[in-house]
């Protein structure tokens, strides 16, 4: 059974073939970039532990020669004598220990390990001469030196130079390592960008020709349509199940409906002439109904700016008795504070006869006290014989002055009572005003609410008549632009009359199968 491939999976077929080479590419690149990485990495390391073994082998050079200018005496010794805290001892020791150390070659284990004997002996040396020296014995100190010291530390740079001259080699031949990785991928990159540059080729080709060729057949059949008078009697061959053979049938399909259409079209066009007369008479009746609603809403419009200025004025006419009410209740209120003021004088009246009360009573005893006082003296005058002649008549009078006294004081005490009684009943007159003054406060801010209730509802239903006659108004304007409309509409009626005819003989002027068929009954009869 032969695969049917529409042209979709072709086209994701060639794509994904072009994506295996580009990600073989990839892949390829991300291969030699790891192997590359490593190898510069391990050279790297191998680099880095050759400076490192350098410059310790430096500091043990160092190290001696300050040794050696101690013995001279040019200076003291501050070197480190104990072989595991100097810092080639501090790092060698715990690298022994490490996982590092367990990786290496058989070589530099060997190498590295020999490295432990002459590099103690070393330090114990140097220990050896300055333990000398600090005793005095400086020549056996050189002696030692020269003997000792400087033996192992040949040895010591003998190793190390083994070590650092094994590090470069590994570290060349990584640099190498990389280099051909390199050079290998450089060339698997060409081979692959030239297969897959030939495979977009053949894939481009391919589809240029399964995708221009039907294209170029559907604008065959457009121009033999544009050029034949609209014949929609044409059709495209239908070879294939993939996707331009589905671009042909569906243009075959776009064919039949656009058939379909126009010979909706050409009966709706001729459906459409018939009604246009239809709705031209139709809105000429409307016309003239438009003008007679727009008279009678012209008159209601008269009519309510009419009632509006009734409304207005019942309107301000309440708004004056309301204002009116509130000048009678300032009045009223102005009369109340003055009977109010009237009272606190009473009151005040009231008070100050009671105090004027108490006083008189002061004065009617100090009247009596001074009578009896007058009454001693002169029964004393009298005791006295001739010697109190002259204080009896003091006396007598002092009585007599306290006497018209004490009837003075009684005079004015009723006096007073006589105008306390008279303020009473003036208190209770003017109590009696401010209640009556009160209620008629409280019935004028009553008349007031009511005058503003019947104030606003004029103003609410003057408010009212405008919303209905600018309502009005607009329905009246509204009615015109209906009047106006319905004459355009007629215009356009008239228009599309025209246009519509227009439009139909356009429509038949494309071939239709059904032209074809009437000819043939035309030609058989």
């Amino acid at each position: 059974m032969r695969l049917r491939l529409g042209l979709r999976y072709k086209l994701l077929l060639g794509y994904c073939l072009v994506i295996a080479i580009m990600l073989a590419m990839v892949w390829t690149s991300f291969r030699a970039l790891e192997d590359m990485s490593r190898a510069y990495s391990f050279a790297m390391e191998e680099q880095d532990q050759s400076l490192f073994f350098t410059a310790k082998e430096v500091d043990h050079l160092v190290w001696v020669t300050q040794l050696g200018e101690y013995l001279l005496g040019e200076e003291e010794f501050h070197g480190q004598l104990d072989p595991t805290k100097c810092r080639l001892g501090e790092w060698y020791y715990q690298f022994l220990s490490g996982e590092r150390f367990a990786t290496l070659d058989p070589e530099l284990q060997e190498l590295f390990l020999a490295l432990d004997e002459p590099h103690r002996r070393l330090h114990e040396s140097a220990q050896r001469v300055v333990s000398l020296v600090e005793r005095g014995y400086n020549e056996v100190a050189i002696g030692h030196f020269f003997d000792q010291t400087k033996v192992h530390l040949m040895d010591v740079r003998g190793i190390l130079d083994r070590i650092v001259e094994i590090s470069t080699a590994q570290a060349n031949a990584w640099h190498q390592e990389a280099e051909r990785t390199v050079a290998a991928t450089s060339k698997n990159l060409w081979t692959f960008a030239v297969a897959a540059a030939v495979l977009a080729l053949l894939v481009a080709l391919f589809l240029s020709s399964r995708i221009t060729r039907p294209i170029n057949r559907v604008a065959k059949v457009l121009r033999e349509i544009s050029s034949r008078g609209g014949d929609l009697t044409q059709k495209l061959p239908v070879e294939s199940r993939d996707e331009v053979g589905e671009l042909s049938q569906a243009f075959n399909n776009f064919i039949e409906n656009m058939h379909e259409m126009i010979l909706r079209v050409r009966r709706a066009s001729e459906n459409m002439v018939n009604s246009i007369g239809e709705i031209a008479a139709g809105n000429l009746d409307l016309s003239q109904r438009t003008q007679e609603q727009a008279s009678a809403l012209e008159e209601v419009a008269a009519t309510l700016k009419q009632v509006t200025a009734a409304i207005e004025q019942m309107a301000a006419n309440s708004t004056e008795g309301d204002n009116l009410s509130d000048e009678t209740v300032a009045a009223v209120q102005k009369g109340d504070d003055a009977v109010k003021e009237v009272s606190e004088a009473m009151d005040d009246i009231a008070g100050s006869s009671r105090q004027i009360s108490s006083i008189i009573n002061e004065v009617n005893e100090i009247a009596f006290r001074t009578n009896l006082l007058a009454l001693n003296a002169a029964v004393e005058a009298a005791r006295a014989g001739e010697h109190g002649k002259g204080f009896a008549v003091v006396a007598a009078e002092v009585r007599n002055l306290a006497g018209r006294t004490a009837e003075s004081a009684k005079t004015i005490s009723e006096l007073i009572t006589s105008s306390a009684l008279r303020v009473d009943r003036g208190a209770r007159a003017v109590e009696h005003s401010k209640e009556i003054l009160d209620g008629i406060v409280l019935n004028s801010q009553r008349l007031g609410d009511l005058m503003g209730e019947i104030a606003a509802m004029l103003r609410e239903q003057s408010s009212s008549a405008q919303q209905i006659q600018r309502a009005v108004d607009q329905l009246n304007e509204v009615t015109q632009q209906n009047a106006a409309m319905v004459e355009e509409i007629a215009a356009a009626s008239d228009s599309m009359r025209a246009e519509s005819s227009e439009l139909l003989e356009l429509v038949q002027e494309f071939k239709l199968i059904d032209d074809l068929q009437e000819g043939a009954y035309g030609s058989h009869s």
